[in-house]
């Protein structure tokens, strides 16, 4: 089984907890011009940086020529500028500088569990806003949840920085971490453990529009549906209507024990049927007897499946 990360194991709700910059912009005008851009974005980071703007009062301006790579950055121009908003791979990508970007790196000065969101403006690095998300409070026990219904192998795919991902993975003792992927790369990483002989059938659970072409790929596609009919939620084979990451063990559980049910139900049904038939063949059960004795064995078979109501 592959998670995504940000809002399906984590809170999917980061806060701004610190914006570094260069001596090219105020913070506060780096987080109007980054939060101009971003509201064009779905991605729950964006949110969060204009979440912090609006908390700011700062005023927003309108964005054009907007271009967005899901899961990695946006970029546009605000108010005669050019921004870019995104990851490492994506500033590079606009044009950047790369060792620009590299030293971005250093502004910080903190170490891992963090995500970080760089800011360019002009073709060049303007700083790095600093913003930090939480494990569900609901996540703690999944993995082991998961081990018990006979899931071999957990691992977590995510975009963010390998530091940040990590440290998410630790926490939940995930068996992989694969970690700083586009959504392409998350169909690599789906195609390459079906692959494994020994890890297949695939299961993907994820709840942006980023992890939906991995959830279409994978054998059986989860996805969390709480934040609406989304792209994610139309592609998946099931959908988790509740917001909570535990209730996948309990789909799993489910669906291990309906299953269980079902094959025991065919086999006993059609067991006592043969049986009967050689009975009736060896003329020791009448015709009359024979109907309502199959009647019976279905009503048993009805009722033996009616217990996968009861959970």
């Amino acid at each position: 089984m592959l998670f995504d990360k940000t809002g399906t194991l984590t809170v999917g709700t980061p806060e701004v907890r610190d914006i570094f910059t260069t001596n090219l912009v105020e913070p506060g005008e780096m987080l109007r011009l980054a939060a101009s851009i971003d509201r064009m974005s779905a991605h729950v980071l964006g949110e969060s940086i204009v979440r912090a703007a609006a908390d700011e009062g700062l005023p927003l301006a309108a964005a054009a020529a907007i271009h967005e790579l899901p899961g990695q950055g946006i970029s546009g121009e605000v108010s005669g500028r050019s921004v870019a908003v995104g990851s490492r791979t994506f500033l590079r990508s606009t044009g950047v500088a790369a060792d620009e970007v590299a030293s971005a790196g250093l502004m910080t000065g903190r170490g891992s569990g963090e995500a970080h969101a760089l800011v360019a403006l002009d073709g060049h690095v303007a700083g790095v806003i600093v913003l930090a998300d939480e494990l569900r409070p609901d996540a703690d026990r999944i993995v082991e949840r998961l081990k018990a219904e006979g899931i071999c192998h957990v691992a977590m795919v995510s975009g963010d920085r390998r530091s940040v991902a990590g440290r998410i993975g630790r926490e939940l003792g995930v068996d992989r971490v694969y970690a700083e992927l586009s959504p392409e790369d998350k169909l690599e990483i789906v195609r390459s453990v079906r692959d494994e002989g020994d890890l297949g059938p695939v299961i993907m659970v994820g709840d942006g529009v980023n992890d939906a072409p991995a959830l279409a790929l994978a054998d059986l596609g989860i996805a969390m549906g709480t934040g609406g009919a989304t792209v994610s939620s139309e592609t998946a084979d099931a959908v988790i209507t509740i917001d909570r990451i535990d209730r996948v063990a309990d789909a799993v559980h489910i669906g291990r024990r309906s299953l269980s049910i079902a094959r025991q139900s065919v086999l006993v049904g059609m067991g006592l049927s043969l049986a009967a038939m050689f009975v009736a063949a060896a003329g020791y059960l009448p015709p009359v007897a024979g109907a309502l004795f199959q009647e019976v064995i279905d009503l048993a078979v009805i009722a033996n499946a009616l217990r996968a109501l009861r959970g």
